[in-house]
């Protein structure tokens, strides 16, 4: 396993401009010794730029891929073409002006609406959902709520704390791009980052989903079920005048019950906190839009 050969085919380099980004591409003519080499060999092959490589004309142009395969004149297996793609980004200011700092730009938010069924079957503790009775369900939310993506540049990136965020909601009041928050009714759906360079500055251009719900994301449990409890707490099945109910009868918070209830939504429905809390801190999420 060996490489006979690497050449750069000066013919096969490309430059494209484009408003803020320069791209070049060099191709190398790798020859291998063996067949069973493969094109992994030819691309680690000595003289090939590695990621991050600078390009030799052009110092700020860093190799972003580097990417092997067959030449369409060998029927051997031995030659392939590597191609390495650079990309630098272009300065539009005038002589004298001062570099604006990527972390200096201003956020990208962007707002939307969806909807869709979320089903949960125990609280943020790990406790199994269930009436004052004992009876487990699952419970769902099926409502409309605002979408928010933030897109920002950060000097550093913590993957675990972000990583800690995720699938959280937050614990205070939180003000996003100009969107108040209330405690709890924001879900962080997720979140990423790219590691980049521009010039001789490396960032991270890091993206958050959040998903908001103006009555929190606390789910709200209807508290009737077939099943309830004695005045001794004991699990016994419902029962008016003395026959048992075929169908959820409203409960009191101890799991007994009333043959004549006064039906409040408010008296016979629990809430649940589904998602663990997070604070959020050290995101740096945007106060304003």
């Amino acid at each position: 396993m060996s490489v006979v050969s690497v050449n750069e085919i000066r013919a096969g380099d490309v430059a494209e401009k484009s408003e803020n980004t320069r791209s070049l591409v060099r191709t190398f003519r790798v020859v291998n010794s063996d067949p069973s080499d493969g094109a992994n060999v030819a691309r680690l092959a000595s003289g090939i730029p590695g990621v991050g490589d600078a390009h030799p004309d052009e110092s700020t142009a860093k190799c972003r891929s580097v990417r092997a395969a067959p030449a369409h004149d060998d029927d051997e297996g031995l030659v392939f073409l590597v191609v390495c793609a650079y990309r630098s980004s272009i300065s539009n200011r005038q002589p004298g002006q001062t570099a604006e700092a990527p972390t200096s730009r201003d956020p990208i938010t962007k707002l939307s609406f969806q909807s869709r069924t979320v089903t949960k079957l125990v609280n943020q503790a790990g406790a199994a959902l269930a009436t004052s009775g004992g009876e487990q369900l699952p419970v769902e939310i099926n409502k409309p709520f605002l979408v928010l993506d933030v897109e920002l540049n950060l000097a550093s990136y913590a993957v675990s704390t972000a990583a800690a965020a995720v699938g959280t909601v937050n614990s205070g009041a939180i003000t996003v791009a100009g969107y108040s928050i209330a405690a709890r009714a924001g879900l962080l759906e997720d979140a990423g980052a790219e590691k980049l360079t521009e010039g001789d500055t490396t960032y991270y251009r890091v993206r958050y989903r959040i998903l908001i719900k103006t009555d929190t994301w606390d789910f709200k449990l209807r508290n009737a079920g077939i099943w309830g409890k004695d005045g001794s707490g004991n699990r016994v099945r419902v029962q008016i005048g003395g026959q048992d109910v075929d169908q959820p009868w409203p409960l009191n918070s101890d799991g007994t019950w009333s043959e004549n209830p006064t039906l409040s939504d408010a008296q016979y429905t629990l809430t649940e906190r589904v998602y663990p809390e997070n604070s959020w801190a050290g995101l740096s999420l945007p106060a304003t839009w």
